[in-house]
């Protein structure tokens, strides 16, 4: 039961988030960068994926707000 409760309260976060972002800014932000993340990786640069992972993170963690909610 946690972990159900705990998906829940994440998911009701992500789609207060989605919603106040507006769906297409939200899906072309994160679609540019998942696309740098696949591309570094598929150069075979790791330090170039982790900084785009990094940056994709920290974007997400921003459209939740500071405390992560």
């Amino acid at each position: 039961m946690v972990g159900s409760a705990a998906t829940w309260g994440w998911q009701r976060s992500w789609d207060r988030s989605y919603r106040r972002l507006a769906a297409s800014t939200f899906q072309t932000t994160h679609s540019d960068k998942h696309q740098h993340i696949v591309k570094a990786i598929a150069a075979g640069d790791e330090a170039a994926a982790s900084r785009a992972m990094t940056t994709h993170l920290m974007a997400i963690q921003d459209a939740f707000g500071d405390d992560g909610r």
